[in-house]
């Protein structure tokens, strides 16, 4: 018989004074300014920049006046979505590419280049799975509303006018950057995630992937 519980696997990066951040960006500071022993209570304050870790990009990320992380729908952020397996792919994602593996209908996808590797072990690299021009007309014409990929940007690190971030946020579709994809099989999942709700351009979220009972094996 079937297990037919859920099964979650939880897709995002720890945010901690060890996370990787793109160069430029400050590191991530966390203080304490009150302890159990002086204070009754520990509490902390973080600072980093709010495209850290697994992060959400909002259409405010690249063009003035436009929507912020609260104004993302939350029907865009919890959905079925899929995965799609590049390998280990440190080199730009195609149309070509895309198409072979692509299925109809899908509006949440997840890209999966063996980026998130280094990333969870808290080591930069300039050489991480990206999107090609091509393959985000090709994921606009496709109609999807999320874009999701395991590497520290959708755009390659030469890309200085990050035209893939462009079309897909002037199109409408969020992007989430920085996914743990690194021991999930490719195929059908239920995607949750949720961003702080902060009227910014961009905000951590906390990205977990429902498997679908019907994908397990007895």
């Amino acid at each position: 018989m079937s297990d037919t519980s859920p099964v979650y696997r939880d897709i995002t990066l720890s945010i901690s004074p060890r996370s990787v951040v793109f160069p430029g960006d400050p590191p991530v500071a966390v203080e304490s300014f009150s302890c159990v022993q002086e204070d009754g209570c520990n509490t902390s304050q973080i600072r980093f920049s709010l495209h850290t870790g697994t992060h959400l990009d909002a259409p405010l990320h690249l063009i003035d006046g436009a929507p912020g992380v609260d104004g993302v729908d939350l029907d865009v952020l919890i959905g079925p979505a899929q995965v799609l397996d590049f390998g280990d792919w440190p080199r730009g994602i195609d149309a070509d590419q895309l198409a072979r593996r692509w299925i109809d209908g899908t509006e949440r996808v997840l890209l999966k280049t063996g980026s998130s590797r280094l990333l969870s072990a808290g080591i930069f690299t300039d050489e991480f799975g990206y999107v090609q021009v091509d393959a985000a007309d090709f994921l606009i014409r496709s109609g999807v509303r999320l874009v999701g990929i395991d590497a520290i940007s959708i755009d390659g690190m030469t890309a200085a006018d990050l035209p893939v971030h462009r079309r897909l946020l002037e199109a409408g579709i969020t992007i989430v950057e920085a996914l743990v994809l690194e021991d999930v099989p490719s195929g059908a999942y239920e995607l949750i995630c949720l961003p702080i709700k902060v009227e910014a351009d961009g905000a951590p979220v906390r990205a977990v992937l429902v498997e679908c009972p019907a994908q397990r094996q007895t």
